[in-house]
Protein backbone atom coordinates (compact mmCIF):
# COMPACT_ATOMS: atom_id res chain seq x y z
CA UNK A 1 0.00 0.00 0.00
CA UNK A 2 1.52 3.40 -1.01
CA UNK A 3 2.18 5.63 1.87
CA UNK A 4 0.73 8.62 1.17
CA UNK A 5 2.14 10.84 3.69
CA UNK A 6 5.90 9.93 2.55
CA UNK A 7 5.17 10.62 -1.12
CA UNK A 8 3.17 14.09 -0.05
CA UNK A 9 6.19 14.72 2.06
CA UNK A 10 8.79 14.04 -1.10
CA UNK A 11 6.73 15.89 -3.24
CA UNK A 12 6.51 18.88 -0.89
CA UNK A 13 10.15 18.54 -0.38
CA UNK A 14 10.13 19.04 -4.73
CA UNK A 15 8.02 22.01 -3.93
CA UNK A 16 10.44 23.92 -1.64
CA UNK A 17 13.58 23.32 -3.94
CA UNK A 18 11.69 24.83 -7.20
CA UNK A 19 10.87 27.57 -4.77
CA UNK A 20 14.04 28.15 -3.53
CA UNK A 21 15.43 28.09 -7.00
CA UNK A 22 13.20 30.80 -8.23
CA UNK A 23 13.55 33.05 -5.17
CA UNK A 24 17.13 32.46 -4.30
CA UNK A 25 19.05 31.71 -7.97
CA UNK A 26 21.06 34.58 -9.49
CA UNK A 27 20.83 32.78 -12.81
CA UNK A 28 22.82 35.84 -14.59
CA UNK A 29 26.03 35.33 -12.25
CA UNK A 30 25.82 31.44 -12.66
CA UNK A 31 28.48 31.97 -15.13
CA UNK A 32 30.91 33.41 -12.80
CA UNK A 33 30.10 32.49 -9.74
CA UNK A 34 31.05 28.63 -9.60
CA UNK A 35 28.66 28.76 -5.65
CA UNK A 36 25.92 30.10 -7.69
CA UNK A 37 26.14 26.91 -10.41
CA UNK A 38 26.95 24.42 -7.42
CA UNK A 39 23.70 26.01 -5.62
CA UNK A 40 21.27 25.63 -8.13
CA UNK A 41 22.92 22.28 -10.04
CA UNK A 42 23.06 20.99 -5.98
CA UNK A 43 19.22 22.02 -5.44
CA UNK A 44 18.19 21.03 -8.98
CA UNK A 45 19.08 17.25 -7.71
CA UNK A 46 17.70 17.25 -4.57
CA UNK A 47 14.47 18.41 -6.13
CA UNK A 48 14.35 15.60 -8.99
CA UNK A 49 15.63 12.65 -6.55
CA UNK A 50 12.34 13.79 -4.39
CA UNK A 51 10.52 13.55 -7.47
CA UNK A 52 12.42 10.01 -8.46
CA UNK A 53 11.76 8.79 -4.83
CA UNK A 54 8.18 9.31 -4.59
CA UNK A 55 7.51 7.72 -8.18
CA UNK A 56 9.85 4.62 -7.34
CA UNK A 57 7.49 4.48 -3.84
CA UNK A 58 4.25 4.25 -5.87
CA UNK A 59 5.43 1.82 -8.95
CA UNK A 60 7.07 0.18 -6.06
CA UNK A 61 3.55 -0.86 -3.56
CA UNK A 62 1.37 -0.70 -6.92
CA UNK A 63 3.54 -3.12 -8.37
CA UNK A 64 3.43 -1.40 -11.34
CA UNK A 65 6.94 -3.20 -12.88
CA UNK A 66 10.28 -2.50 -12.56
CA UNK A 67 11.35 0.15 -14.74
CA UNK A 68 15.10 0.00 -15.70
CA UNK A 69 15.67 3.36 -16.29
CA UNK A 70 13.91 7.07 -14.98
CA UNK A 71 12.17 7.45 -17.80
CA UNK A 72 10.55 3.99 -17.35
CA UNK A 73 9.90 5.19 -14.50
CA UNK A 74 7.33 7.79 -15.47
CA UNK A 75 6.34 6.10 -18.18
CA UNK A 76 4.60 3.15 -15.55
CA UNK A 77 3.14 5.67 -13.96
CA UNK A 78 1.68 7.46 -17.13
CA UNK A 79 0.45 4.45 -18.72
CA UNK A 80 -1.33 3.12 -15.20
CA UNK A 81 -2.62 6.75 -14.92
CA UNK A 82 -0.64 7.64 -11.52
CA UNK A 83 0.27 10.50 -13.44
CA UNK A 84 -0.58 12.70 -16.34
CA UNK A 85 0.22 11.45 -20.24
CA UNK A 86 1.29 14.49 -21.25
CA UNK A 87 4.08 13.96 -18.10
CA UNK A 88 6.46 11.80 -20.51
CA UNK A 89 6.34 13.61 -22.98
CA UNK A 90 7.01 16.96 -21.17
CA UNK A 91 9.61 15.64 -19.27
CA UNK A 92 12.23 15.16 -22.12
CA UNK A 93 11.81 18.07 -23.42
CA UNK A 94 11.75 20.40 -20.55
CA UNK A 95 15.09 18.39 -19.10
CA UNK A 96 17.36 19.10 -22.11
CA UNK A 97 16.12 23.04 -22.22
CA UNK A 98 16.54 23.72 -18.16
CA UNK A 99 19.49 21.72 -18.17
CA UNK A 100 21.30 23.61 -21.10
CA UNK A 101 20.04 26.93 -20.43
CA UNK A 102 20.82 27.09 -16.54
CA UNK A 103 24.24 24.86 -16.38
CA UNK A 104 26.92 27.02 -18.23
CA UNK A 105 29.60 23.94 -18.15
CA UNK A 106 26.56 21.57 -19.98
CA UNK A 107 26.00 24.62 -22.02
CA UNK A 108 29.69 24.67 -23.35
CA UNK A 109 29.75 21.07 -23.63
CA UNK A 110 26.79 20.41 -25.80
CA UNK A 111 26.71 20.10 -29.30
CA UNK A 112 22.79 20.80 -29.74
CA UNK A 113 23.47 24.46 -27.68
Amino acid sequence: MVDRDLVLKKLAFAETCVRDLRAMARLESIEQDVREERFVVHTLQLAIQAVLDAASHVVSDERLGEPQTNRELFDLLARCRRAPDACGAKRHSLRTARVTRSCPRYRRQSPAA
